[in-house]
């Protein structure tokens, strides 16, 4: 039987069967509920087993009550009553003292259910207790098969069995073959319903408890809790609000515990190399001639006494134009907003390409940080002095420390990026061109962030109006910045970004991702921004260009990204 659809059953002697209720399968066996478990447990778990003797259910195949039985009820069984012993269970039956006194055990038993049977006849159907099961089973995700006695026609269903298929239990001659249905059913997905109880449980007792984080699943637990969500069965029950909570809270849990361990774990790193600092020191004509080396490690000896890199609290509080620098000879890192622009240069825009259509709507969905000026020699210089960055550029000579890096490649840049993750255990990277052109334009669509017009010292370029013109690059922040608060994104350098070279944005992604399929060369990268000896057109925020990958030459530099956690 295909438990994917809803199903019910009919009963023999359909006219003097049980009165009211829902049983429950949990570990596989069969929970009587509400006025149904009026009835003497002995003869429930005499009916249990005559129905599904042969038929395995799993651990235990016993029929368990919900409420104390009132006296006298009689040798009423699970699948047939005798009509007086069901008007007597009627008369005798007060849903009030259940709904009062008996209701907390029911909560118990219905929470460790893994599939509620409901027994709907005439009688149940207009029952408060059943109605209270029903919102119940609903409030703790539980799987429903609706079983129906008696003529239930001209009654209003709840929206829970509304919808049912029947199995016929009307023919004695054929009570095994239903029965066997009803045990595939039963059985059907049961693994996936068996930790939906259990991770059901567990979600409740930490919520109870005040949500305590000892009490929330870790490691392979919490891996294993989440593949279990992931593949939920068609049409089964919802993993409930509790459980996501409860699975959300687990799993932020564990990647603080693994941020902490791997904060750790940097600063013995750093200790290491702090103290084989201190040993070098011991020299002073090492220190003498390795002045730039001496200042690198001691900078990172302060970056291990006074850690500077976010907390997961810290980063998910971050704001639009926030900064933040995550050791003392990082990127200084501005917070961009999410939002949407026009990617490409409109028709009739002076100076525009072919490479730059078609013009296309780009949707950034998520903030992230881009750092606010060129990365400077002074910052590259630490990555090579430490030895993870392999190339030492040289400066034309124009001077090294606040000045753009330049003589850099694509695959330079990406040395760097992995320096700086490793160091941090952050995720910087290049940005993608979508990214770079949204940060670039800064919410305005002009040609340039400042206008249409390159105007007089807004940036470096051959004829920008600036002393650096035409000469050379100009120390970073030398401009005003644009309304993300970054400087200097148009002139002075270009800038390698992400993205592999298409001669059109034909099929470009439109959620601002880097394009790295289906290139028209792909051993070209994207450069941004225009550089120091260029026309003003190629300054343009739509402007780009690409070049070889390992190309190093006097204009190309870099910018930064970090993805942040959100």
């Amino acid at each position: 039987m295909d438990f994917s659809k809803r199903w019910s059953f009919r009963l023999p002697n359909a006219d003097a069967a049980l009165p009211t209720g829902s049983f429950a399968c949990f570990e596989q066996a069969v929970a009587c509920l509400s006025p149904i478990s009026s009835m003497h447990r002995d003869s429930i778990d005499a009916e249990g087993r005559r129905l599904f003797s042969d038929r395995p259910l799993g651990v235990t195949s016993e029929f368990r009550p919900s409420v104390s039985p009132p006296p006298n009820v009689g040798n009423c069984t699970c699948i047939k009553c005798a009509a007086d012993q069901v008007q007597r269970l009627a008369v005798q039956y007060n849903e009030d003292r259940l709904l009062n006194q008996d209701a907390p055990r029911a909560k118990h038993v219905l929470r460790q259910a893994d599939t509620v049977l409901f027994i709907a006849s005439p009688h149940s159907l207009v029952s408060k207790v059943v109605e209270w099961e029903l919102a119940q089973v609903r409030l703790n995700g539980k799987r429903l098969a609706p079983v129906v006695i008696g003529d239930i026609e001209g009654i209003d269903l709840p929206q829970e069995i509304a919808k049912i298929n029947y199995v016929a239990f009307d023919d004695s001659t054929v009570f095994d073959q239903r029965a066997d249905e009803l045990a595939h059913a039963l059985n059907t997905d049961v693994a996936w319903l068996k930790e939906h109880t259990r991770f059901g449980e567990l979600a409740r007792r930490w919520r109870e408890r005040g949500r305590p984080e000892e009490a929330l699943v870790r490691g392979q637990d919490l891996k294993d809790a989440e593949n279990w969500a992931s593949r939920r069965p068609r049409e089964a029950h919802i993993v409930t609000a509790e459980q996501v909570e409860y699975l959300e809270a687990s799993r932020a849990a564990e990647t603080g515990r693994r941020r902490a361990e791997e904060t750790q774990a940097l600063r013995r790193r750093h200790l290491r190399l702090a103290f084989g600092f201190i040993a070098a020191c011991g020299l002073a004509y090492i220190a003498w001639f390795n002045r730039s080396y001496v200042a690198a490690q001691l900078a990172l000896l302060m970056d291990v006494i006074r850690p500077q890199i976010l907390t997961t609290a810290q980063e998910r509080g971050l704001k639009a134009q926030d900064a933040f620098r995550e050791c003392s000879l990082c990127p200084e890192m501005v917070v961009i907003p999410a939002g949407r622009f026009m990617m490409g240069s409109p028709s009739g825009e002076p100076g525009r390409r072919n490479e730059e259509d078609p013009y296309h709507e780009v949707v950034i969905p998520r903030p992230f940080a881009v750092s606010r000026f060129e990365v400077t020699f002074e910052e590259w210089d630490v990555c090579y002095l430490v030895g993870d960055c392999s190339w030492r550029p040289p400066d034309q000579p124009w001077g090294r420390a606040q000045s753009p890096v330049i003589d850099v490649s694509w695959s330079d840049a990406r040395q760097y990026t992995a320096w700086l993750s490793r160091l941090t255990r952050r995720p910087y990277r290049l940005l993608s061109e979508a990214e770079w052109e949204y940060a670039a334009r800064a919410g305005t669509t002009w040609a340039y962030w400042w206008g249409n017009e390159i105007g007089r010292a807004n940036a470096n370029c051959k004829t920008c109006g600036t002393t650096w013109d035409n000469k050379q690059t100009a120390p970073v922040g030398s401009f005003i910045a644009n309304a993300f608060g970054l400087r200097d994104m148009l002139g002075n350098v270009w800038e390698w970004v992400e993205d592999c070279w298409h001669d059109r944005y034909q099929g470009a992604p439109s959620d601002g991702s880097a394009w790295t399929v289906a290139c028209t060369d792909d051993t070209q990268r994207v450069v941004r921004g225009g550089g120091w000896n260029d026309d003003p057109a190629d300054l343009r925020a739509a402007a780009r260009y690409g070049g070889p990958r390992e190309i190093r030459n006097s204009v190309n530099g870099i910018r930064l990204a970090r993805t942040l956690n959100r």
